[in-house]
Order: C-alpha cells, then sequence, then structure tokens
C-alpha cells in the first residue's frame, strides 16, 4: 500500500487524542486551535510512520524489544500522570465545583420552557430544513396592532432569539411582528428553496408591500457571502418600508460558552476570552460600512457585548449570556435588547 495511504489512515489515530490535550493543556484562540490540530494529526502521522510503522513492520529484528518496552512505559506514565494533574489535582479531584455546575446547566438551554418563550419555536420561528418542528404560523406571527406602533422583526436564529427581549424593552405601545426561520438567510434572491426561503419571499415580496409599517428590524449570523443579497435587499426593502434597522453578527465562541464558564470558572485562566472568534468584530465593520452606503440605521452587536474589545461572557444577572456558540440566553439577549432599543429611540422609536 502506497506511503500516502498509511499516512492518512495514521491520521485517525492521533487527531482524537490532539483534540482532547489541546483543550485540557491550552487556552487556544479560535481558530488557532484548529491550524494546529490539523499541523499536528498529520506531523505526527507521518513521523509515526517512518518512526514506528517502518521499524516495526520492516526493522523489527534490529530493535531491542527492552528499549522498546521501556520507551513506551514512560511515555503512558507521563501521559497518564499530566492527564491526571489536569483533571484531578488542578479540578477539585475531578470535580466541578456547584458554581461551575451551574454555569454549564446552561448548556442544556435549548428545549427548556424558557427557550421555548425566548424564541417561540414552531409557531413564529421555524425550522426551514425539518417539517417535524412546525409551520409559521401567520395570523398569529403577522398580526399587526390598529392602536400601537407595528415594526417587524425579520431574521435567523439569530433575529429569533433577540424577539421576546426586543420586544420587552420597546414597551406596550410597539407592536413588534416576528418572521423568522432557521435554514436560510433573511434576504432576497437566494438560489435554493426550502420553508424559510418560502417565508422570506413571502414576507418580502407579498406581506411588506401591503402592510404599512412604522420600521423593520433585520437579524442574521451574517457571513462575508451574504453581503450582496443583504444590499440587494435593503435597496428593494427601501421601496416599501421605512425606518430600517439592520443587527450585526452576534459575537461567537470556539465552544459552547456555558461548558467555557465552568472549566474557567474551576481554574482555566482566560479561557473564554481566548476562545472568542476575532473575525466577527470584522464582519461587525464590513456589514457596518454596507448599512451606512445603503442609508440604513446599523446596531452593532459586538460593540453591545464587547465594548471596547472586552466581551462580556456573562449577562447583567450572572447567567451565561449565551447557551452554544453564539445565541443568546433571555438574560443576555435582555442585555442587549435594552441597549439596542435606547439605539433604536434616537430613529426609530419617536
Amino acid at each position: 500500500m502506497p506511503i500516502r495511504d498509511r499516512s492518512e489512515r495514521n491520521t485517525h489515530l492521533w487527531h482524537w487524542p490532539i483534540i482532547v490535550y489541546s483543550k485540557m493543556f491550552f487556552n487556544f484562540s479560535a481558530g488557532t486551535r484548529e491550524l494546529v490540530i490539523v499541523a499536528l494529526t498529520f506531523g505526527l502521522a507521518v513521523a509515526s510512520r517512518y518512526l514506528i510503522e517502518i521499524p516495526f513492520r520492516y526493522k523489527l529484528s534490529a530493535l531491542r524489544s527492552g528499549g522498546i518496552v521501556t520507551a513506551s512505559a514512560a511515555a503512558l506514565v507521563i501521559l497518564g500522570c499530566s492527564t491526571f494533574y489536569v483533571s484531578h489535582y488542578q479540578n477539585h479531584s475531578g470535580h466541578f465545583s456547584d458554581d461551575a455546575l451551574t454555569l454549564a446547566k446552561f448548556s442544556q438551554y435549548h428545549g427548556t420552557d424558557e427557550y421555548y418563550y425566548q424564541f417561540r419555536t414552531g409557531s413564529c420561528f421555524i425550522d426551514g430544513n425539518d417539517a417535524s418542528k412546525g409551520t409559521y404560523q401567520r395570523e398569529q406571527c403577522l398580526k399587526t396592532s390598529t392602536t400601537g406602533r407595528n415594526y417587524l422583526l425579520i431574521g435567523d436564529s439569530h433575529g429569533a432569539h433577540l424577539w421576546r427581549s426586543l420586544s420587552t424593552a420597546a414597551g406596550e405601545q410597539v407592536n413588534l411582528i416576528q418572521a423568522t426561520a432557521a435554514g436560510c438567510k433573511p434576504v432576497i434572491g437566494q438560489t435554493f428553496s426550502n420553508k424559510c426561503t418560502e417565508l422570506m419571499n413571502y414576507i418580502y415580496t407579498e406581506w411588506l408591500p401591503h402592510h404599512k409599517l412604522d420600521g423593520v428590524i433585520i437579524s442574521a449570523r451574517w457571513l462575508p457571502q451574504d453581503m450582496a443579497l443583504l444590499q440587494t435587499t435593503l435597496t428593494r426593502l427601501k421601496s416599501v418600508a421605512s425606518n430600517i434597522v439592520v443587527m450585526g453578527p452576534t459575537i461567537e465562541y470556539s465552544e459552547a460558552l456555558p461548558d467555557l464558564l465552568a472549566y474557567q470558572h474551576d481554574g482555566r485562566t482566560d479561557l473564554v476570552a481566548h476562545s472568542v472568534d476575532q473575525q466577527i468584530k470584522g464582519m461587525d465593520q464590513r456589514l457596518q460600512r454596507l448599512v451606512s452606503q445603503q442609508q440604513v440605521r446599523y446596531i452593532s452587536v459586538y460593540n453591545i457585548v464587547c465594548p471596547q474589545d472586552r466581551c462580556h461572557a456573562l449577562a447583567s444577572n450572572g447567567e451565561p449570556s449565551a447557551f452554544d456558540y453564539g445565541h443568546f440566553t433571555l438574560s443576555g439577549a435582555d442585555d442587549v435588547a435594552r441597549q439596542a432599543i435606547v439605539q433604536m429611540h434616537r430613529d426609530i422609536f419617536m
């Protein structure tokens, strides 16, 4: 079998221990960890091919069995002691503190009653790729008020996680309508079709042109490839709606934030700060320039969560601000919404 094939097979032996120990011993930043893992995986695969596999297969008679056993035993002892030190000595004999466990429980936030209350999953927030997650309820979710001011929130899951908090922060005189779906972005002109794109096309091409609103808010997990379609969407939207606001990307972490907070609480200093996706700041700045060129109001969620680049992983009540890589808990969304509404009041909630 060619050497290349054997080296590729050897990567399967190395990647899991490298992933595990890179998390245990090092606080790599988001992106850096992945590069280190890939480099070490292939480097060790090639090294083990020439230093272990070939000698054992073809030069076994020239090796001293006693030396092999001694070296292998020493390596296992060193690895075992290192693992024991980190997992038991540094972590209170392998047990998390009560405070750390309280933080970690928020990684199970998805599917709780508070999660459904926050997102309105299955009715006003649907999964565009999964028929089992409900159907968008137009009568309920697009109901306008005859006495208050009507605003529409269009978004994916990074719009849905803000709806409840924005609605509460805006006050009783504001009726915040919700049109959110996972599986696409809240833009016009997407080249695929599912329940999410069907909802977005309906909102932009059928519903909005026939309903007079006081404002529109667009929020999503924005990526570089979304820029062109967002620009097109804003151009068309301005012809049928006024007081448009785009909310920028949410801060993201390399792992679920509650887990990071739990490990950090029990000794992993600066783990959360090193796990922040540094690309979000650049995306926020690019998006702000694009939106400003369209003369549309922009709310930087990054600047709210990370004032002066110091990101707040805990909400004001002490709970994790997110329950996974970047979706806000209700308390985290409340903190963001209160500041966002203050900024929006300057232009649209008047």
